[in-house]
């Protein structure tokens, strides 16, 4: 009875990281829809501003 018992705990020991580590994979593993952007964000990526933003004229720039 206590191999039966001990054969049990050790079988859990050495499963439960593995199903942990599978459950994160396949939760990894699935496709997300886009995330939603703003209007002005979705507005300024189509004009083709693929640089770096730089200051615009009506945000203050601080000296």
């Amino acid at each position: 009875m206590n191999l039966l018992h001990s054969t049990w705990f050790w079988g859990l020991i050495i499963a439960g990281p593995f199903a942990t580590v599978v459950a994160i994979l396949a939760r990894l593993s699935r496709l997300e829809p886009p995330p939603t952007l703003p209007d002005r964000v979705v507005d300024s990526a189509a004009d083709g501003a693929d640089e770096a933003l730089s200051p615009s004229s009506s945000s203050p720039e601080k000296d």
